[in-house]
């Protein structure tokens, strides 16, 4: 059974609390009450006083501006521009006028904890939104990223009344990898399964899942059906630029070109897995996301041309921070996967089906297929975004996960009628 370590991760401080003072080139006497000044015994000079020795001013850190910062390995992505909350404003306040209030609310921090899994692997939780909410939504992310690509829409929901939990997968971002190998999509399903059976153990639940987290959604439909078809446990799923199989064209209906060129990509990713330190000293050698070289390659890759710098340099820091195991290992895993035809537990609740008009990694017609094979389904195609549409345009994936909230916070759907006994 899973069990959750509540003392793994110290919980986060609210976003508005005030920086610690940088006294890193700051002399002791910034950091350390100035000790009394020893006593001096009378002289013929004892007229003259003392020399005090001045404080050595402690270095500002600036407030507003802007500027550009590798994240640490928590995976949370730089905010957009123009969504950016504003710096606190630091004043002093006066004995007469008294403390002064924060301009602005102090937001909830974020509960974070860790879910150690039957095989060993510790997922690492980020939570959001009120602990006692009657809705949970649980959010997927995609290969290489980190619970950090749902941020905005998770803290989107929060404010909402809603709590979202997000997670690293395994072998992403502060998850740990496990011992089974090699790694599977079908695995990543068990993964949602036990992380659900822990953090959520009762109570309705929506999914949402991006890329290889629609992926792992779709593990879960097909290896437990019930809690989709039960009615009282999953209302509701966003799918979101993802594909039921193909994704690696290497089956003999495809042009031979396509082909080939999956083929490569399949043994260039077995020899990172092969010789990993290898692979790492070749990523080193090309330029990193504080280039502007690093950030034109991830927007032709992943976003459309008009994306927030601060947004695609983000999603560059997450893939480059992704460890070569993971980032070689999971290639294979989404070659190999295949979920097309079986997804009927997705019938009984609601789809919505989300992504970017110039995805190269998803592209359009794996939704379109989703669609097909789900009727019920609904699919929006964003102009103008790619592969990662749920940072580029977050409110594309927060307003179909708000409706699914509706429906699923409504009555429970009746559950459907027994088929009729075959007479004699």
């Amino acid at each position: 059974m899973s069990e959750i370590s509540a003392t793994a991760e110290p919980a986060e401080e609210p976003r508005d609390a005030a920086p610690p003072p940088d006294t890193r080139n700051a002399g002791p006497e910034a950091v350390v009450q100035e000790p009394a000044a020893p006593a001096v015994r009378p002289t013929a000079k004892a007229a003259r006083k003392p020399r005090t020795p001045k404080a050595r001013p402690v270095p500002k850190r600036a407030v507003g501006g802007s500027a550009t910062v590798a994240p640490d390995d928590s995976g949370d992505p730089a905010p957009a521009s123009g969504t950016a909350e504003p710096a606190a404003a630091r004043s002093v306040p006066s004995a007469r006028s008294g403390p002064v209030p924060s301009p602005r609310p102090v937001l909830p921090a974020r509960r974070l904890h860790t879910v150690l899994l039957r095989d060993g692997a510790a997922l690492h939780v980020v939570e959001y939104g009120p602990a006692d909410a009657g809705l949970t939504v649980v959010l997927a992310h995609g290969w290489t990223l980190t619970h950090g690509s749902w941020a905005v829409p998770a803290q989107a929901l929060a404010d909402a009344g809603v709590r979202v939990v997000t997670y690293d997968q395994r072998g992403h971002g502060r998850s740990t990898a496990g011992l089974e190998r090699p790694f599977s999509i079908d695995r990543l399903g068990e993964d949602l399964a036990e992380l659900i059976e822990a953090t959520v153990p009762t109570g309705p639940i929506v999914l949402g899942g991006h890329s290889m987290g629609g992926m792992t959604i779709m593990a879960l439909a097909a290896a437990r059906p019930e809690l989709f078809e039960a009615g009282d446990r999953v209302r509701g799923v966003l799918l979101c630029a993802t594909s039921a199989g193909d994704l690696v064209p290497v089956a003999p209906h495809f042009r031979w070109g396509a082909r080939l060129r999956s083929r490569a990509l399949l043994r260039f990713f077995a020899l990172g897995e092969q010789r990993p330190q290898v692979f790492a000293r070749g990523r080193k050698l090309l330029p990193g996301p504080q280039t502007k070289a690093h950030v034109r390659a991830t927007r032709r890759g992943l976003f459309g041309k008009n994306a927030d710098d601060a947004v695609v340099q983000s999603c560059a820091w997450m893939v480059y921070n992704t460890s070569v195991e993971a980032l070689c290992g999971y290639f294979p895993a989404l070659a190999a996967h295949d979920k097309a035809g079986r997804l009927g537990a997705l019938a009984s609740v609601p789809v919505r089906i989300v992504v970017g008009e110039r995805d190269k990694l998803t592209p359009v017609g794996h939704s379109k297929r989703l669609a097909a094979e789900l009727a019920h389904a609904e699919l929006d195609i964003e102009p103008g975004c790619g592969h990662m549409v749920l940072t580029e345009r977050p409110e594309t994936v927060a307003a179909p996960l708000r409706d699914l909230c509706r429906a699923a916070a409504g009555p429970r759907p009746p559950a459907p009628a027994p088929e009729p006994a075959p007479a004699g």
